[in-house]
Protein backbone atom coordinates (compact mmCIF):
# COMPACT_ATOMS: atom_id res chain seq x y z
CA UNK A 1 0.00 0.00 0.00
CA UNK A 2 1.69 3.39 -0.50
CA UNK A 3 2.87 5.29 2.19
CA UNK A 4 0.02 8.13 1.79
CA UNK A 5 -2.07 5.63 2.55
CA UNK A 6 -0.86 4.36 5.93
CA UNK A 7 -2.03 7.13 7.94
CA UNK A 8 -4.70 7.91 10.57
CA UNK A 9 -6.72 10.21 8.15
CA UNK A 10 -6.74 7.38 5.28
CA UNK A 11 -8.40 5.31 7.78
CA UNK A 12 -10.99 7.63 8.62
CA UNK A 13 -11.46 8.11 4.75
CA UNK A 14 -10.24 11.54 4.16
CA UNK A 15 -7.56 10.90 1.63
CA UNK A 16 -8.87 10.32 -2.04
CA UNK A 17 -7.54 8.09 -4.34
CA UNK A 18 -4.54 9.05 -7.18
CA UNK A 19 -3.08 7.26 -9.82
CA UNK A 20 0.22 7.72 -7.94
CA UNK A 21 -1.21 5.24 -5.11
CA UNK A 22 -1.56 2.72 -7.53
CA UNK A 23 2.00 2.95 -8.97
CA UNK A 24 3.45 2.69 -5.57
CA UNK A 25 1.49 0.05 -4.54
CA UNK A 26 3.13 -1.97 -7.82
CA UNK A 27 6.66 -1.10 -6.69
CA UNK A 28 5.43 -2.45 -3.29
CA UNK A 29 4.75 -5.34 -4.57
CA UNK A 30 7.48 -5.36 -7.10
CA UNK A 31 9.77 -5.33 -3.38
CA UNK A 32 8.10 -7.58 -2.17
CA UNK A 33 8.46 -10.36 -4.74
CA UNK A 34 11.83 -9.74 -5.60
CA UNK A 35 12.91 -10.20 -2.03
CA UNK A 36 10.74 -13.41 -1.01
CA UNK A 37 10.26 -15.10 -4.41
CA UNK A 38 13.05 -17.48 -6.20
CA UNK A 39 11.68 -18.62 -9.78
CA UNK A 40 7.92 -17.89 -8.43
CA UNK A 41 8.30 -19.71 -5.28
CA UNK A 42 7.77 -18.21 -2.18
CA UNK A 43 10.99 -18.77 -0.05
CA UNK A 44 10.82 -21.35 2.59
CA UNK A 45 12.91 -19.52 5.67
CA UNK A 46 14.62 -16.60 6.42
CA UNK A 47 11.80 -14.45 4.04
CA UNK A 48 12.71 -10.56 4.43
CA UNK A 49 10.25 -7.63 5.61
CA UNK A 50 8.24 -11.32 7.21
CA UNK A 51 7.08 -9.04 9.90
CA UNK A 52 5.76 -6.23 7.85
CA UNK A 53 2.55 -8.70 7.89
CA UNK A 54 2.04 -8.70 11.79
CA UNK A 55 2.19 -4.81 11.66
CA UNK A 56 -1.01 -1.86 11.72
CA UNK A 57 -0.87 0.57 8.90
CA UNK A 58 0.78 3.51 10.99
CA UNK A 59 3.67 0.78 11.71
CA UNK A 60 3.69 -0.61 8.50
CA UNK A 61 4.25 3.24 7.46
CA UNK A 62 7.04 3.90 9.63
CA UNK A 63 8.97 0.24 8.27
CA UNK A 64 8.42 1.30 5.06
CA UNK A 65 9.71 4.44 5.38
CA UNK A 66 13.28 3.42 6.98
CA UNK A 67 13.57 0.61 4.16
CA UNK A 68 13.16 3.62 1.70
CA UNK A 69 15.70 5.44 3.75
CA UNK A 70 18.13 3.18 5.23
CA UNK A 71 17.27 -0.22 5.15
CA UNK A 72 17.06 -0.80 1.59
CA UNK A 73 20.72 -1.56 1.16
CA UNK A 74 20.48 -3.79 4.17
CA UNK A 75 18.37 -6.67 1.67
CA UNK A 76 19.59 -8.58 -1.59
CA UNK A 77 16.99 -10.07 -3.83
CA UNK A 78 16.40 -13.12 -4.78
CA UNK A 79 18.95 -15.08 -8.00
CA UNK A 80 15.98 -15.00 -9.89
CA UNK A 81 15.19 -11.25 -9.06
CA UNK A 82 18.54 -9.75 -9.46
CA UNK A 83 18.17 -7.86 -12.95
CA UNK A 84 14.89 -6.74 -11.12
CA UNK A 85 16.35 -5.25 -8.43
CA UNK A 86 17.96 -2.43 -10.30
CA UNK A 87 14.68 -1.70 -11.28
CA UNK A 88 13.03 -1.66 -7.90
CA UNK A 89 15.73 0.59 -6.56
CA UNK A 90 15.65 3.49 -9.31
CA UNK A 91 11.55 2.88 -8.61
CA UNK A 92 11.93 3.71 -4.80
CA UNK A 93 14.23 6.52 -5.23
CA UNK A 94 11.17 7.93 -6.89
CA UNK A 95 8.91 7.04 -3.80
CA UNK A 96 11.21 8.77 -1.70
CA UNK A 97 11.61 11.90 -3.48
CA UNK A 98 7.35 12.57 -3.14
CA UNK A 99 7.36 12.43 0.46
CA UNK A 100 8.89 15.11 2.61
CA UNK A 101 8.84 16.71 6.13
CA UNK A 102 6.13 18.91 5.37
CA UNK A 103 4.54 16.34 3.49
CA UNK A 104 3.12 13.99 0.40
CA UNK A 105 3.79 15.66 -3.34
CA UNK A 106 0.80 15.31 -4.88
CA UNK A 107 1.76 14.74 -8.46
CA UNK A 108 -0.90 14.68 -11.68
CA UNK A 109 -1.36 11.49 -13.25
CA UNK A 110 0.79 11.75 -16.31
CA UNK A 111 3.82 13.31 -13.81
CA UNK A 112 2.98 10.18 -11.29
CA UNK A 113 3.16 7.81 -14.62
CA UNK A 114 6.96 9.32 -15.24
CA UNK A 115 8.50 9.45 -11.98
CA UNK A 116 7.66 6.20 -10.66
CA UNK A 117 7.55 4.28 -13.13
CA UNK A 118 8.42 5.15 -16.76
CA UNK A 119 11.50 6.93 -15.84
CA UNK A 120 13.20 4.31 -13.53
CA UNK A 121 12.53 1.82 -16.20
CA UNK A 122 13.92 4.01 -19.62
CA UNK A 123 17.21 4.12 -17.10
CA UNK A 124 16.86 0.53 -16.52
CA UNK A 125 20.01 -0.74 -18.35
CA UNK A 126 19.11 -4.31 -18.52
CA UNK A 127 16.07 -5.47 -20.15
CA UNK A 128 13.89 -7.55 -17.69
CA UNK A 129 13.48 -10.17 -20.33
CA UNK A 130 17.19 -11.05 -20.06
CA UNK A 131 16.69 -12.37 -16.79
Amino acid sequence: MALNLLTPETITGSVGHVYAHDAELFIWVLTWVCLRYEDGKLLSKNRPLEEWLKFDAIRCRKEKNNFVAVGLRAHRPSESHKVSWDLVNKCLVGIYSIYSPSGYRKLTDQLAFELLLEGPILEHDTPLSAT
